[in-house]
Parts: structure tokens; sequence; C-alpha cells
């Protein structure tokens, strides 16, 4: 094999490599198959137990069990209730966190409808705006140099003008190096 044969062969293999890496993401449900989903867990469950996930997500070409699964529990299953929890239930998860801890199935059996998902959703969410409030209040508490402060985050953010994506960039800088690379070898310009 040549030298330029190797060389297109990785350059082949990276554009495939970050092709994939960067392209592949979660697909969203379609109301058509969120209908499917349904009709086939009513269809596959037996005496109460579970649907065989592994059966019902090859009706779903690019779908993996897991998916089908949480898809169904936690957005489609009858007896789920939709919307933000009531000031009764927000309290009472709040108790039962304290007692419980962090067994969010536990504490969704307490709370019929709702689902271990919304569950931990709302107490991450409840500790994330305590957390913000607990540190507007330690701001206001302290002494700053606002203008020091200011001056300080311009220096910072001027130094990454070059880069706005930061380490984005480098799988994309290895690739066009080796191009580049490979380009030259052959005799080549690149731009």
């Amino acid at each position: 094999m040549t030298s330029f044969g190797a060389k297109r062969q990785k350059m082949l293999f990276l554009l495939l490599f970050l092709t994939f890496s960067f392209a592949t993401h979660a697909e969203f449900w379609s109301s058509k198959e969120d209908q499917k989903l349904i009709r086939l867990a009513k269809a596959r469950t037996t005496s109460g137990h579970t649907p065989p996930w592994t059966v019902i997500a090859q009706y779903f070409p690019g779908k993996e069990p897991k998916q089908c699964r949480e898809r169904y529990l936690y957005h489609l299953a009858p007896g789920i209730i939709k919307g933000s929890l009531t000031q009764g239930e927000k309290e009472f998860i709040i108790k039962l966190q304290q007692t419980y801890g962090n067994r969010w199935s536990i504490i969704a059996q307490f709370l019929p409808g709702r689902t271990s998902n919304q569950i931990k959703n709302f107490w991450h969410s409840e500790q994330r705006k305590l957390s913000k409030e607990k540190r507007k209040r330690t701001r206001k508490n302290t002494d700053v140099d606002w203008e020091e402060e200011l001056r300080n985050s311009k220096i910072r953010k001027t130094s990454f003008q070059s880069s706005p994506l930061g380490s984005l960039h480098a799988p994309f800088n290895f690739l066009i190096q080796v191009v580049n690379e490979a380009l030259e070898e052959e005799g080549i310009k690149s731009d």
C-alpha cells in the first residue's frame, strides 16, 4: 500500500469517527411512535408483569429497550399525572426525603401518579434554587470591589477570543492538520 493510501485510510477513519461521534444524538419520539408503544406495552403485558422491553424495542429501529421502557413508564403509562407538583406534594416530598434520602422510587410510592423521575427532578431543581439564593445572600454580605471584578472578568474573556469554542475545536484542528499533511505529501497545496 502506498503512503498516500495509508494516509487516505487514516483520513477516512478520522472523518467517519468524527462524523459518528458528533452526529449521534438522542432522537425524539413521534406521536405515532408513542401510540405504537402504548399499544405494544398493553398487548405484551401479562397478568400485571412488565412487558418484555427487548421484544418491544425490535419494533422501533434505532431505539434501545431501556429507551422504550423509560418512555412508557415515565411519560405514557396510564395514571401518570403530568404537570407541576402541587404545594402539598412539594412539602410532602421534602419531608419524605428527610426520612428516605434520595430513594426516589420509594418516595414515589407515597405519591400515586407521580414518577420517581418527576420527584428526583423536582428535588434537584429545588436544591439548585436554594444554592443560588444562598450564593446571592453571601455575595450581598461581602464587600467586593465590583469594578475590579469586572476588569478581571474582561481580561479573562479576551484571552479566549482566538477560540470561542475552546477544546471543541481540538478534534477538527487535528483532522485538518492530518488532511493538510497528506495533501502536502502529494504535492497539493492546501488553503
